[in-house]
This record gives C-alpha cells, structure tokens and sequence, in this order.
C-alpha cells in the first residue's frame, strides 16, 4: 500500500544522504586525540569514546581508550604511575587512578590557598633600611659610584665588560618586557622591587581564614616610619563566646597532632607502670611460675613471651627483642603516631609492630584505625544493602525479561528473552536496537508463545521510546524497567547471557558459524535441568521433556488429564472427516480375486 512504499522510499532516501563512515580515518583521529589543558581524564575518555565509536574496534575498545590515555595525557607523573601498573591495568582502573590524582591536586590548592589567606604582609620601600627607626645620610662617594656604575654590564649586569662588549645576552630575550639583549635584571621597564629585609609578617590563628590584604607605602625622603593601617584602624568588638571558641578550635587544631614520643618519657611511665614493674621484677628473679596460679591477662601475655624479654639498662623499660615494650599510659599516643597519615589497618599494625610491643597491639591497632573518622569518610568500601529477591510467577510465560547482547563481531546483536518462572530463553539475533527493529520480533515471539502480563527491561534506548509502550500498551502488557545503572535487578537474563557468550566466543575462536553454534546452545540449555528448579526449562514452559541426541530408555510421558477427552474427541472428528469424504467420493473396497 501507500504507507510501505513511502516507508522503503524514507529508508532508501535516509540510507543515500547518511554519510558513510571512513574507518581507516576515523582511527587516525582517535590516535591524534590527546588532553586539552584545563580537561579532565573522565572528560578526555568521554571525548575519545566518542571518537571510538566509529572505528569499528569491538569488544576492544576498553583497551584502545586505555592505551591513548597513557600515551596522550598531559601528565608526566600521571603517565609514569599508570605504566607502573603493567598488564593488569584496565580502563576503569586507569579512570580512577587518574580522578584520584586530579582530586588530590585540587585539595592541595585549596589547603594553599587556605594557607595563604591567613597571611597579611606590609612592604616597605627601599629607602627604608631598617624598619620603624630612623638613619642618618652617610656621605656619598661620587666618584666611586659612578666608576662603578661604568664597570658594571647595562645588558647582564656582571663586572668586568661594557654593554658593548657583552656576549651572553646576544640572541636573548627579557623574561620581563620581551626585547632580546638584555636580562631581566637589568630591564628598565621593571618596577622598583621591594626589599626582602624590609618585609614584616604578622599571623594570627584564627578558626577562619582571611582575605589577603596586601600594601605598599612609598615613604619620602629620610622616612622610615610609614603608616600602619591595620594598627592603627580600631578593630571591631569580639564577643567572649566567640574568642572561646576561636581558643578551643585553636587548642584541638593543636593537640590533634601527638607530639613523638622519647626514651626518657618511656622510662617515666615505665617507673609508673604497676604491671610492667611487676614483670621486671620478675624477669630479674626468674620467679615465673609465682605467677602461674594468680596473673592477670597482661601477665599472661608476658608469660607467654617471656623468652623474648629483657630490662633495659638501670632496670627502667623493657625489651622484646629489639622493640621498646610500651607503657599502658602511652599506647593510645603511641598508635596515634603510627596511623599518622591515614594508612590502613595493615600498614599501620606492620609499621607500629616493627618498633614497639605491648600485649593486645592488634586488637588496640585495629580499634583505633576503625574508629578514625577521616579514614571511615574516605573509605572506598561501598556499604551493598540487603538483595530483595522477586517471588515466582504463579506460572510460565507470565513475566519476561529481555536484553541486548552484543555487539558481536560481525556487527549484529542478540536479543534475549527469557520467562522468569521457566527459565526459557529465546534469542534472535538483530543488526539494529532501535524500537522499530525489535517491535517485529516480539510479534513473532507473542504469536509463538502468547501475551505475557509484564515484561521487564534495563533503561536502553529502544524500551524508552514511544514506538515501544504504544506497542505494548496495545498488547496489554505492562513494561517494568529496572533501577539505573543497577543491573543485579535484570539478573536473570544478566546470567544467561554469560553462559551464551561463552559459547559464541569458542564458535568464534574456532572459526565455526556462530549462529549455528548459538542453536545448538540454546537446544542444550532448554533440555538440561535448571540449577534453581532443578526441571528443564522446555518441560515447566511445554509440560514434557524434549528429545535431545544423547541415547535414553524410551519411557512413557506423564499422561495429562485431558488426555482422555483429547483422544476421545479426535477419534469421533476423525470418523465424521471420513465418513463425508467417502459419501462424496463414492469410495468403496475393490476386491481383486
């Protein structure tokens, strides 16, 4: 009719002014793609997945990303840590390697300019030798001022050689003004530089940074003593709650770092120490077993090591081996000191057990690293919330679901449908996702199998656009689609596809007809007993069990209860059939003697 005759003219119309792509090119320039200044990788990956797109690279694009990352990011260091890497090294690893870094970066600017902002400078002119005070004019020697001035290089500012004569500044080019033939140092475009000597700094802590203020005061001649505007101008009234607070967050930014700790303060609270003089008195007499009806747990804990132990010199600390035995009073600091940095709970229990001892280090270790805030906060484990697993349908062919798998290496894709209670799955293979595409062969499949109830899907192009709920509104059938990013809740496709890939993968590798290969999968996998209803998905969807190449027993299939009814009703259908066809054909017995 008119309808198909203008849909084969728009398809051969689209398919003539679509421009064909040129692979060759297309992967010249993705190699000539590298990082813009001022890009991110995460933006830098997006723009080169882009271009991957249409170099036809296949499954293999992960790997092409990876390699221009390395070889076309701006950083040197960036570049150097993800080579270290080696074979190992995927592109989501190098993504986030890479963010990683980027994120430090920026946190070290930002802790800068915190820094920074907490800062005021007043700057004073060269004139003023000496801050706040006054000098006397000390006579000038003229003529040895100019001399000097005449034995000095006008271009690079050594002794020894006139401007004329200065070689090192030929073909040079002023850092400052731009014009060759001269240093920086000796250009004359150069503002008056402000002495080093005549620099002040005040800081103040306070529990939020500042602006900078920054300013210069010019003085006059025989003028040291310029205005000092911020003491000079009346500061505003600060509450009494606020400098408390200003004095607490000063006192916690102070004391949250433990000082290090020194053998003579060890030795302090070693005299101090009950239980550790106990053990060194012990360890003088030899007298263990006086311990052995009535220790505590700490002594139990000496006990065990006791081989190990020695008193250091004057008898005020204790050894195990070569590892200073820490004091109950110090081991909190002591910890604190070791997680300085933020290492894990391994690097900080192998760090602090290579220097110090002292019974339950793991167990105090491992609290005090788990209960750090900063390193909970930044934590890469992601807290996973309890699965919440679907009931079955009350029977097959009820609630589907369906995917796309693919691309394979010929371009096309699989479409997968699979019913949730039987496990059956139907795969048809396709060169397009787009909805108009697949609407046609789930037509064929619902004239096949019949409608189902629901239907449930990821969030792909094809099962968000109109064609399709129109499609399926006129079905009657109600579209479900899954979590974002969250595909766990399409599980059961999910996993068929793993197994059917598998088998596409060795037909390929093979170098046999994969689509073949795929039929003979999917007659395998509907004949053999699901792991999860331990039935064969071709019996839960058909009601019997299908014949398969392996040799079995003929045995009876279980009789049905219309079976009877059935049987009944073909024979009488059978007798009517034959009954008129004689009757019209006048057919009868031919007796040949």
């Amino acid at each position: 009719g008119t309808s198909s005759s203008f849909q084969k003219t728009k398809e051969l119309l689209t398919d003539y002014f679509t421009p064909k792509s040129n692979v060759p090119y297309n992967r010249h320039m993705f190699h000539r793609a590298e990082q813009h200044e001022g890009e991110t990788v995460g933006q830098f990956v997006t723009r080169l997945r882009q271009l991957a797109s249409s170099c036809d690279y296949g499954n293999n694009v992960d790997e092409y990303i990876r390699d221009q990352v390395i070889d076309r990011c701006r950083s040197d260091s960036l570049r150097t840590k993800l080579l270290a890497a080696g074979k190992d090294l995927t592109l989501n690893r190098a993504i986030e390697i890479a963010q990683t870094r980027e994120s430090s970066e920026r946190q070290a600017k930002d802790m800068a300019r915190g820094t920074a902002n907490n800062t005021v400078y007043a700057a004073f002119n060269r004139s003023a030798r000496i801050p706040f005070e006054t000098h006397t004019r000390k006579p000038v020697n003229r003529h040895s001022n100019t001399q000097q001035r005449h034995d000095r290089c006008t271009r690079c500012g050594l002794q020894g050689h006139t401007s004329d004569e200065c070689k090192c500044t030929r073909d040079k080019e002023c850092h400052k003004c731009g014009v060759r033939g001269h240093f920086a140092v000796m250009c004359r475009s150069k503002p008056r530089q402000q002495s080093q000597r005549s620099s002040q700094t005040w800081q103040k802590k306070r529990a939020q940074p500042v602006n900078p203020i920054r300013y210069m005061a010019e003085s006059a001649a025989h003028s040291d003593n310029p205005a000092d505007y911020l003491s000079r101008h009346p500061a505003t009234k600060v509450s009494q709650a606020q400098r408390m607070a200003e004095d607490f967050i000063n006192h916690i930014a102070d004391s949250s770092t433990p000082n290090a700790i020194t053998l003579d303060e060890i030795k302090v609270h070693t005299r101090q120490d009950a239980t550790l003089n106990k053990v060194i008195e012990v360890i003088r007499t030899g007298r263990w077993h006086d311990t052995a009806n009535n220790e505590s747990a700490d002594i139990a804990a000496f006990r065990n090591v006791r081989d190990e132990l020695t008193v250091g010199e004057n008898g005020d600390f204790l050894l195990r081996d070569s590892r200073i035995v820490i004091p109950t009073a110090l081991r909190s600091r002591v910890i604190q000191l070791a997680h300085e940095g933020h290492q894990g709970i391994c690097k900080t229990k192998a760090l602090i057990r290579s220097k110090v001892w002292f019974p339950g280090i793991d167990k105090e270790t491992e609290a005090v690293v788990m209960g750090c805030i900063p390193c909970v906060a930044n934590s890469n484990r992601r807290q996973m919330e309890p699965l919440n697993m679907t009931t079955l349908p009350r029977g097959p062919w009820i609630n589907l679901s369906i995917d796309f798998c693919g691309p394979m290496p010929t371009g096309e894709y699989l479409l997968c449908v699979t019913d949730e209670y039987s496990r059956y799955p139907v795969v048809h293979v396709t060169r397009s996702t787009s909805a108009e595409t697949v609407i046609p062969i789930m037509e064929s499949i619902f004239a096949m199998f019949g409608y189902p109830e629901t239907i449930k899907s990821d969030n792909g192009p094809p099962f968000q656009s109109n064609a399709w709920s129109q499609f399926l509104q006129s079905c009657g059938v109600r579209h479900r689609k899954i979590t974002p990013l969250w595909p766990m809740a399409n599980a059961q496709v999910e996993n068929f596809n793993k197994p059917m890939m598998k088998a596409v993968r060795s037909a390929i590798i093979q170098h046999r007809n994969w689509r073949r290969e795929l039929q003979q999968f999917l007659r395998n996998y509907r004949s053999t007993p699901h792991s999860s209803t331990l039935f064969t998905p071709h019996r839960l969807l058909f009601g019997r069990e299908p014949r398969t190449k392996l040799p079995e027993l003929p045995t009876l299939q279980s009789v049905h209860p219309e079976d009877e009814v059935v049987r009944r009703q073909d024979a009488r259908a059978k007798a009517r059939m034959k009954e008129y066809s004689d009757k019209r054909a006048h057919a009868s017995h031919v007796n040949l003697q």
